[in-house]
């Protein structure tokens, strides 16, 4: 058992109080009257309230400057928590969680609290009392301990889910101040067309192949640099072919490149076929991917390879749909230049142009009242060449009711 007096003057007479294992006891004895004549004096404490804020890991100062301390009065530091710890009495500490941690300086004007090594569990109210009977005098510091972000619990790195399904990503940041945790996605914006989303949790509903990608928490409190991790959401679906070019116009002895973009999840196997039959490399002809890119390369087009083409992709989800790519050397369709809607009563004017390799001799033009009904031929005027190389078009094709 260790004691430690305290010493308290007063008009009722003087005590010593004993702290040990069993608290602080009291010993009323007959100290001299020397001790008894500076009851009088009123100690002072003129330290001002502090709000200390102090980094993780650094040493926190909390001083306690007295006024006419009376000879052989001691202070008392204590930590106002739930168990209202006292740390130190005079220049001893005796809280053993401090131990090494924390020191004490006195001198004639009081006392100085200092706490090394900073943690986030020293943060709280402290306070410095002086030991007089009476109202004794006392002062409360508060103390926040800053302390840089980091993650505590997040999702998996690598999360896979089938398409249509929900997901959601969580992060969960700790550190002093409390971080705010932001998500943004690597090389891309958020399935949102946002930059970036603030939240502790993201969910993504009905997710598509849109929403693949590597996700990154970064967890910020204006303390430190910033923590983050990464997780990366796999989404597994059946093919999906899209193409550029449904019509490709070439000529006797071109090269045609036929392109078609397959996105799936697991990889898809493509094949390409011409009007039902399968197409492979050969001599004139070559089959390539470069991720999901795929292109079917005609050298020197000879009249039997134009037709129709379809890029077929599949996986064990399922089939995409065939998508098709006409090649022909035949003239494009029609690039109409006149507006839709026309501003006379009984006539309408049609313009237009087209793109062939070979001469254009004639255009047909046909007719009708309404989406249903029969077919109106219209005698035009002969093609003129335009000044583009193969552009050939109309000058104007008039359509007339009769009054």
């Amino acid at each position: 058992t260790c004691a430690l007096p305290i010493y308290y003057y007063g008009d009722q007479g003087d005590y010593t109080y004993d702290y040990g294992e069993e608290g602080i006891q009291d010993d009323v004895d007959g100290q001299s009257r020397e001790q008894n004549s500076i009851s009088t004096i009123k100690p002072v404490i003129i330290s001002q309230p502090e709000h200390l804020v102090v980094d993780n890991g650094m040493t926190i100062s909390m001083p306690c400057v007295v006024d006419q301390i009376p000879a052989g009065v001691q202070i008392m530091w204590q930590k106002l928590d739930s168990k209202k710890t006292i740390i130190a009495i005079g220049s001893r500490v005796i809280d053993p969680g401090l131990t090494g941690r924390a020191f004490v300086t006195v001198t004639d004007k009081g006392s100085t609290l200092a706490i090394g090594a900073a943690k986030t569990e020293d943060a709280g109210q402290y306070k410095c009392e002086v030991a007089v009977q009476h109202n004794p005098p006392e002062l409360q510091h508060t103390v926040s301990i800053r302390a840089p972000p980091s993650i505590s619990s997040s999702s998996p790195a690598s999360i896979t889910v089938e398409k249509g399904q929900d997901v959601t990503l969580s992060c969960k940041g700790t550190g002093s101040p409390r971080p705010s945790i932001k998500w943004t996605r690597v090389g891309h914006k958020m399935p949102n067309g946002e930059e970036m989303l603030e939240s502790d949790d993201v969910t993504f509903s009905r997710v598509s192949r849109k929403h693949a990608g590597i996700y990154k928490c970064i967890a910020s409190n204006g303390h430190g640099a910033g923590a983050s991790k990464e997780m990366e959401v796999i989404v597994r679906y059946r093919p999906e072919v899209e193409v550029s070019e449904v019509f490709v116009h070439k000529k006797e002895g071109d090269e045609a490149d036929l392109v078609c973009s397959v996105h799936a999840y697991p990889t898809a196997t493509v094949t390409w076929t011409k009007e039902g039959s399968p197409v492979t490399s050969r001599e004139r002809v070559k089959i390539a991917n470069r991720g999901g890119r795929h292109s079917l390369t005609i050298q020197k087009v000879e009249r039997a390879d134009f037709g129709e083409y379809s890029c077929h992709a599949s996986n064990e989800h399922g089939d995409s749909r065939d998508t098709t790519i006409q090649l022909s050397g035949h003239a494009r369709p029609a690039d109409f230049k006149s507006s839709p809607a026309g501003t006379e009563a009984n006539s309408f004017l049609i313009q237009w142009s087209c793109f062939s390799f070979s001469p254009i001799e004639e255009f047909k033009l046909e007719t009708r009242p309404a989406s249903s009904g029969s077919w109106t031929s219209h005698p035009l005027s002969s093609p003129t060449k335009d000044l583009g190389p193969y552009i050939y078009e109309i000058g104007r094709a008039s359509c007339r009711e009769r009054v």
